[in-house]
């Protein structure tokens, strides 16, 4: 799916779902691999809370984006974290193109992508007090969409 399809989706469902009170939960203590015998624990300790959650959503963004998984066994130690890997090519279009899925076929705005790609790095920050809320992601995919329409 699109990055412009992806926020398009969301932002239409957001007004349809005001009266529930969905919740991701769990993913801030999600074991997402094992090296040499020691488990890394993505995201952070403070499991069941915002900002927890606000990395998980940044992770998926990632992912998005992409194409590639979380953990990744086939790339090397230090890059085997999505969000350690795709860093580096945050900092520029030229070099975010590069890492895009090409599935997507480039059949987005690479603007656009590059704004989903600096919230995604803002969400995934390890300190989760660096973390932008979610009522911030919301703003900000809605003036991505805006400016991508």
């Amino acid at each position: 799916m699109g990055i412009e399809v992806a926020v398009k989706w969301y932002s239409e469902l957001q007004p349809k779902c005001q009266d529930f009170n969905a919740k991701l939960g769990g993913f801030g203590r999600a074991l997402v691999g094992r090296d040499i015998g020691n488990p890394h624990v993505a995201g952070t300790f403070d499991c069941f809370t915002a900002r927890s959650d606000i990395y998980s959503f940044g992770v998926v963004m990632l992912e998005t984006l992409t194409g590639q998984r979380a953990y990744d066994m086939k790339r090397l130690n230090h890059d085997r974290y999505l969000t350690k890997w795709a860093s580096p090519f945050f900092a520029d279009t030229i070099k975010l193109k590069k890492i895009m899925d090409p599935r997507l076929e480039q059949n987005y705005s690479l603007e656009g992508a590059f704004e989903c790609a600096k919230l995604a790095a803002r969400c995934v920050t390890e300190n989760p007090k660096d973390r932008p809320s979610s009522e911030e992601v919301l703003r900000g995919l809605e003036q991505i969409y805006a400016a991508t329409k």
